[in-house]
């Protein structure tokens, strides 16, 4: 009977657990981008009719940005195998515990209608020396770039400020800003992503660095775009 009540108190302290990060999770979205971040809740719910809400939100959570999963023997049966240094996303499951399934940037196979048509991929000739050079010259301005395999496909990138949680460099160049680049894409989608979301940050879209070098929000001219596109 002990053991039955301490997996049923485990399983409770889970579920708690996923409540509050779903809770800060609308929290986050409603203070960095007001209400329509509930209705990019509701766009992004629609695409997983196979999903229960609860399900759905703890996939958004785990994998922003994702676009389509499945379970390997889902995959398996459009054609498509699941990468080997996948990481599964947990929700739960019916008459069980939980069930791993895989967002479709971590599947190769058969490719799916529409799968090249996603409008964050950018093509052209890029060389890896202009990336480097790039991010290098981003942490000039306190600017931390940072590769991220945890986004789906349909999430390039983000920016934010890091004045809660600064960084350090060496223990003395402090990071005020940081973005992400999802590194499932490829290096001219990643350029791309990386170039939108600095513009985010040098047109002073998240505030000026310690130093007062980018430009403020009034001051920014035809930089109107929402953060993390």
């Amino acid at each position: 009977m002990d053991e039955t009540t301490d997996r049923a108190s485990m399983r409770l302290l889970h579920f708690e657990d996923c409540r509050a990060a779903i809770d800060q999770l609308f929290e986050d979205a409603l203070r960095s981008r007001g209400p329509s971040a509930f209705q990019e809740f509701l766009d992004f719910v629609t695409q997983f009719n196979n999903l229960s809400l609860y399900n759905t939100m703890l996939v958004r959570l785990q994998c922003p940005g994702a676009s389509a999963v499945g379970s390997r023997k889902q995959w398996a049966d459009h054609g498509r195998s699941v990468n080997p240094d996948a990481v599964p996303i947990v929700i739960l499951h019916p008459f069980g515990p939980v069930r791993f399934v895989y967002e479709v940037s971590d599947t190769h196979g058969r490719p799916l209608p529409g799968e090249s048509r996603n409008v964050l991929f950018a093509e052209g000739p890029v060389l890896q020396e202009q990336y480097s050079i790039t991010r290098v010259a981003a942490e000039k301005y306190g600017v931390k770039v940072v590769e991220t395999d945890q986004y789906g496909s349909l999430q390039a990138g983000s920016a934010a400020c890091m004045t809660s949680l600064p960084e350090t460099v060496n223990g003395d160049a402090q990071f005020r800003f940081r973005v992400k680049v999802n590194a499932k894409h490829d290096l001219p989608t990643r350029f791309a992503t990386l170039a939108h979301e600095l513009g985010h940050i040098y047109c002073g879209h998240l505030g000026t660095d310690s130093k007062g070098r980018l430009a403020r929000p009034e001051k920014a001219i035809g930089c109107t775009e929402r953060i993390g596109g």
